[in-house]
């Protein structure tokens, strides 16, 4: 049974990642189930918040779990990793600006993988400092920068 949840995107030649400043290391986007959550909801809501600064309601979670269809996960220990195109973070962000959010981390929500990345712009408590996308074909030299969890994460199929 999964007890956090996460989603790895990318596009077969990279995957996107995180500083978290706590961990002192890049690593995914996910983290803790919360309450009756589902691991496709957690993953959702983890990404709004580590990745746009807010949490979406309950209501539009759930919605969003059924409407982007993650498939199922493949279970990492308790950690259900699902894996998604870069166009899903686009897609989640014109979600929220349709349902009147405002984002915290950018001046608006981002409409290109590149104003994701260079956009951003986030207070010292965030617990992801920055977003970057990482080659797979320079793993190797980035795995002592990132997580051991997250470098199996990428390996994993």
């Amino acid at each position: 049974m999964a007890v956090a949840a996460g989603i790895l995107f990318t596009d077969g030649t990279k995957v996107l990642t995180g500083y978290h400043p706590s961990l002192q290391a890049w690593s995914g986007i996910g983290g803790k189930l919360e309450d009756d959550e589902t691991p496709q909801q957690a993953a959702i809501r983890e990404c709004c918040e580590e990745v746009f600064g807010l949490k979406p309601d309950t209501e539009l979670l759930r919605e969003m779990a059924v409407i982007f269809s993650l498939g199922e996960p493949t279970m990492m220990g308790d950690y259900a990793l699902f894996r998604s195109e870069f166009a899903l973070l686009l897609t989640i962000s014109d979600t929220l600006e349709k349902n009147g959010y405002t984002c915290q981390f950018y001046p608006s929500f981002p409409k290109t993988l590149s104003s994701l990345i260079e956009a951003r712009n986030v207070p010292e408590t965030a617990e992801v400092q920055a977003l970057t996308f990482i080659h797979i074909e320079e793993l190797e030299a980035a795995r002592e920068s990132m997580t051991p969890e997250f470098y199996k994460d990428i390996l994993s199929k």
